[in-house]
């Protein structure tokens, strides 16, 4: 038990090491700076700023069907 504690501890402190060189994560979405629009035939950016590609045949219908 002290072994798997001890085995634990090493391993978090070499996880947690800081690397004075590593640079900021920039994080954004995969639209990037596209607006919100639908693409009827290809990708649709939705309000999120995900990326949606249909796969298959699409039906077209009314907004409350």
């Amino acid at each position: 038990m002290l072994k798997q504690f001890l085995f634990i501890a090493l391993l978090s402190l070499v996880a947690c090491k800081q690397d004075s060189k590593k640079t900021a994560w920039e994080i954004s979405s995969p639209a990037e700076n596209q607006y919100t629009h639908i693409d009827y035939q290809g990708t649709t950016v939705i309000p999120n700023g995900r990326l949606l590609t249909p796969f298959g045949k699409q039906v077209l219908l009314a907004p409350h069907p």
